[in-house]
């Protein structure tokens, strides 16, 4: 990758890599939560696949595609399990806040539901539901952009 092209992926990844992070200390926060139930449990796992993602990606990115060295196919491995895991979220994210942007109700029930208290205006909800599809978006043209890029560089996983 040259010039303008391996800025944008950077861009991206280091978006990526912000969310990861974010999602990381998420993580590290709520690690009594995965005891409570099996439906906490998944989303935890998905949320670590995702951070797992952020990490292989990364290391994919500056190992292979900057210093043009090599990594054991066991990362490739990881990258591309939790890269299908990210690609599944980004799509059902992506879904998710589309219809939640054009029926803002359920989201608002959901939250009163939730906490009876929140007040949260309708164009507060509007504009947290398009940063949730940019990043979803985001993420998406990442993961496909990088599942292109192993392809490309396959000689670069030995063992």
């Amino acid at each position: 990758m040259k010039g303008i092209v391996l800025l944008i992926y950077r861009l991206l990844e280091t978006m990526v890599l912000t969310l990861c992070l974010m999602m990381a200390l998420n993580l590290i926060a709520g690690i009594k939560i995965i005891f409570s139930g099996s439906v906490f449990a998944l989303s935890y796992f998905i949320l670590l696949s995702i951070v797992l993602y952020g990490w292989f990606s990364y290391q994919f990115s500056r190992k292979v595609l900057i210093r043009k060295l090599t990594l054991k196919r066991k990362t490739k491995d990881f990258l591309q399990v939790n890269a299908i895991v990210t690609l599944a979220f980004s799509i059902l994210a992506i879904i998710t806040c589309i219809y939640t942007l054009f029926n803002p109700d359920i989201f608002i029930q959901v939250m009163k539901t939730i906490d009876k208290t929140a007040t949260l205006t309708q164009k507060e909800i509007k504009d947290q539901i398009i940063i949730s599809l940019i990043f979803a978006i985001i993420m998406l043209i990442h993961v496909i952009w990088t599942m292109i890029l192993v392809k490309k560089n396959k000689e670069a996983f030995v063992g």
